[in-house]
C-alpha cells in the first residue's frame, strides 16, 4: 500500500481516522483509502494502492478544461490577487514564474497579466498541448523529473501539494528551481477550520457524505495550517507571509450546487466570527540560505 507510513516523517505510529476504501462520494475522480493522523508529527495523510499519476487521464483534463468562462475569470482574477505579494517583493517590473500543476493555464495567464515571463508544468499530457496551443509555454513532465537550467523568481504550486505522494520530494526538486530572491507559493486546503471541524461530527453521528466529500478526493495529505509550515521548514523553506482564505467554490475542476455553496459560505462566516481560519490557506515561502 503506497503511503502505509507518514509520508512527512515517515513514522508508522497512527491513528485511523476513517475507512475510505469504498466511498460514494468522487467515484469517477476520487482516491479510495484510508485516512490516517501521524501520532508523530500529526500531519493527516491516506494510504491507498493506486497511483496518483493514473488518476490525471482524459476525464481528468476534460473536467477542467469543461470549466465555465465565467468560473475562469473569477480563478484568474483570484490568483492574480495571490501572486501580487510576492510580485511586489522583487521590486523589479518583470520575474520569472514556474507554475506547478498548470492545468489550463489560469495561473499562466494570472502571472503575464502582471508581467511576468511565465512557464507552466503539467502532468496530464492533454491539459499541456491544449496550453501549448493557446500560446503558453508549458513543460509535459511530472514536476520531480523537470530538466531546466532555468532559474524562476516565483514558483507556485496552487492546489497541487494535496495530491503529491511525497511532498517532501517536490520541494525539494523546485527548491533547486529557485533563484536566490525566489519565493515558492503554496495554496491548498485547511483541515482545521469549521467546515471540516463540522463535517468530523457529523461523521461521528452517521452523516458520512461531508467527510467522504473532503477526504476521497484525489488528495493524499490533508495539511492544517500548521503542519503545512512544519512540511516547508523540513523541505528547507523559511515562511515569510501566510493568509488565510474562505472556501473557494470556484477552483478548477469543483462542483457545488447552490444549497452546499450557500451552506459553505455559512459555515465559513460563522467561523470567522469565533477567530477560526477559513478552509484555504496560502504560504509564501522562501529557501534557506
Amino acid at each position: 500500500m503506497i503511503n502505509a507510513n507518514c509520508p512527512l516523517c515517515h513514522s508508522d505510529n497512527n491513528n485511523i481516522l476513517f475507512d475510505l476504501s469504498h466511498p460514494t462520494a468522487h467515484k469517477d475522480l476520487g482516491l479510495p483509502g484510508i485516512v490516517k493522523k501521524c501520532l508523530n508529527c500529526g500531519l493527516l495523510y491516506k494510504s491507498f494502492e493506486h497511483k496518483v499519476e493514473d488518476l490525471y487521464a482524459d476525464k481528468y483534463a476534460s473536467s477542467s478544461i469543461d470549466l465555465k468562462e465565467d468560473h475562469k475569470g473569477n480563478i484568474s482574477h483570484f490568483f492574480q490577487s495571490i501572486l501580487e505579494s510576492a510580485f511586489k517583493r522583487l521590486r523589479t517590473p518583470a520575474g520569472t514564474l514556474l507554475d506547478v500543476g498548470s492545468g489550463t493555464s489560469l495561473m499562466l495567464q494570472a502571472a503575464i497579466n502582471l508581467g511576468y515571463d511565465a512557464t507552466g508544468v503539467e502532468l496530464s499530457e492533454r491539459l499541456a498541448e491544449n496550453a501549448k496551443k493557446q500560446g503558453y509555454k508549458v513543460i509535459n513532465t511530472n514536476i520531480s523529473s523537470i530538466s531546466t537550467a532555468e532559474k524562476f523568481d516565483t514558483i507556485t504550486m496552487m492546489d497541487i501539494i494535496e495530491h503529491l505522494e511525497n511532498p517532501l520530494v517536490v520541494l525539494n526538486a523546485i527548491k533547486n528551481l529557485l533563484s536566490n530572491r525566489g519565493e515558492v507559493i503554496v495554496y491548498t486546503p485547511n483541515h482545521d477550520s469549521l467546515i471540516v471541524k463540522i463535517s468530523y461530527w457529523l461523521y461521528k453521528v452517521g452523516v458520512k457524505s461531508p467527510i467522504e466529500n473532503i477526504f476521497a478526493c484525489t488528495h493524499t495529505c490533508f495539511f492544517t495550517t500548521k503542519t503545512l509550515n512544519m512540511t516547508l521548514e523540513q523541505a528547507g523553506y523559511k515562511v515569510i507571509e501566510s493568509k488565510h482564505f474562505n472556501y473557494d467554490v470556484y477552483r478548477p475542476g469543483q462542483r457545488v450546487t447552490l444549497v452546499a455553496k450557500l451552506a459553505i459560505n455559512m459555515i465559513e462566516k460563522i467561523g470567522s466570527i469565533f477567530g477560526l481560519n477559513g478552509f484555504r490557506v496560502v504560504m509564501y515561502a522562501q529557501r534557506l540560505k
